[in-house]
């Protein structure tokens, strides 16, 4: 979020299940401050975001050092880590009767897609059907599902793991200039990632 005084906030989850934020000023030639204490202020996330937007990418975009030490009782990654990491910012934009994603109108419009992480076996992509009004539904007859806000554009759900049948966690955020939700999904002991698109 940018305040029209040019303060610009941002609270998110990472993909560790870890929650930073930051409110900074940005600097007249667009670039800004991102520096963040997760891991219970153990670790840190920060770099430079310039605000420069491109159509179909990005409104913002930068690379940043994110560093985890060993945490115990953490459940995903306990070993710690050091990477760098691309970080992309795009607006969210909620209007009446305006789908918050450009998909298809009808059934089947939309795929939603789970990759890496450290499952021994990942589930096929799964065809959903996402309405006007934020509803997403599958025909599969099986225990996923998900939950679209579209006031904040953040979602939630949960799919079955093809190997055990445990349902696993996922979370994301619409990401309108892309035209797709991106987010992660709870693993065993790594997390991984989720795309939620346009059918093909």
């Amino acid at each position: 979020m940018v305040s029209g005084s040019g303060i610009a906030k941002l609270v998110a989850t990472l993909p560790d299940g870890s929650k930073v934020s930051q409110s900074a000023g940005i600097a007249a030639d667009g670039t800004w401050p991102f520096f963040g204490l997760p891991h219970q202020e153990n670790g840190f996330i920060g770099g430079w975001i310039t605000f420069d937007p491109v159509d179909g990418e990005s409104d913002a975009r930068g690379t940043l050092d994110w560093v985890k030490p060993v945490v115990s009782p953490d459940t995903y990654y306990q070993q710690g880590f050091t990477r760098q990491c691309e970080a992309l910012l795009s607006q969210y934009v909620s209007e009446k009767n305006v789908p918050v994603l450009q998909f298809p109108a009808g059934e089947n419009n939309s795929r939603f897609t789970v990759y890496e992480g450290d499952l021994s076996k990942l589930p096929l992509p799964r065809v959903l059907s996402l309405n006007a009004k934020g509803k997403v539904t599958s025909s599969a007859g099986d225990k996923f599902k998900m939950t679209l806000s579209l006031k904040s554009g953040l979602f939630s759900g949960s799919f079955p793991d093809p190997q055990s049948g445990n349902l696993r966690k996922f979370e994301g955020v619409v990401f309108q200039q892309q035209n797709r939700g991106v987010g992660y999904y709870e693993g065993n002991a790594d997390t991984g990632g989720i795309v939620f698109e346009a059918a093909r």
